[in-house]
C-alpha cells in the first residue's frame, strides 16, 4: 500500500497524512496498536462476563469470534493483527502503561485467579503471552478453517497445559 491511495481512500490530503505520521511504517504501528487496544480491553470485558474466570472469559471471546461475519469491520480488524503479531507484540511491550486501568483489571482478575504469579511484571509479561496466545489461536482458525468446536478444543488443550503448570 502506498501512501497516495491510503489518502485517496481516506478523502484527505498527503500533508494531512504526514501530520499525523512519518511513514507508512508509522501509520501500519498507530493502526494495529489501535486495533489491539480494542481487542484487548473486548476480552477483559468477556473475562469480566465470565465472573472473573480468565480462562473461560477468553474461551467465550474467541467463541463469539467465531460467529463473527467475515465482512465485519471486527472481523478485519482480528484478520490485521492476526497476520502482524510480531510487531504487534513488540511494539505493545515497549509502550505499556502499567498504570493503567486496562492493567490494573487484568493483575486484579490474574490474582483472583490464583495463578502462580509472584509479581505485578510477571502478570503483565502472562498478558501478553495470552494476547499473543489468543491471536496465535484466531489465525489458527482462519488459516485452517477450523469449526468453533476445533478452535475450543486447541484452546482447551493450551488451557489445561497452562493451568497445569500455573497452579503447582
Amino acid at each position: 500500500v502506498k501512501v497516495a491511495t491510503i489518502v485517496a481512500k481516506m478523502g484527505m490530503s498527503r500533508g494531512a497524512f504526514y501530520k499525523y505520521f512519518e511513514n507508512i511504517d508509522d501509520a501500519f504501528h498507530y493502526t494495529l496498536g489501535q486495533n489491539a487496544k480494542v481487542i484487548r480491553h473486548d476480552i477483559l470485558y468477556s473475562i469480566d462476563d465470565s465472573d472473573d474466570n480468565f480462562f473461560d472469559g477468553i474461551e467465550n471471546y474467541l467463541r463469539w469470534c467465531t460467529r463473527l461475519s467475515r465482512n465485519s469491520y471486527y472481523w478485519q480488524r482480528l484478520s490485521l493483527l492476526t497476520r502482524s503479531t510480531a510487531e504487534l507484540a513488540y511494539r505493545e511491550v515497549q509502550a505499556i502503561d502499567v498504570s493503567s486501568d486496562f492493567v490494573k483489571q487484568v493483575i486484579a482478575v490474574i490474582r483472583k485467579n490464583q495463578l502462580n504469579i509472584d509479581s505485578d511484571d510477571e502478570m503483565i509479561s502472562f498478558l501478553y503471552f495470552m494476547l499473543e496466545m489468543i491471536i496465535s489461536s484466531l489465525n489458527d482458525y482462519i488459516v485452517n478453517h477450523w469449526t468453533t468446536e476445533q478452535l475450543l478444543r486447541d484452546f482447551g488443550y493450551r488451557r489445561k497445559w497452562l493451568i497445569t503448570n500455573l497452579e503447582n
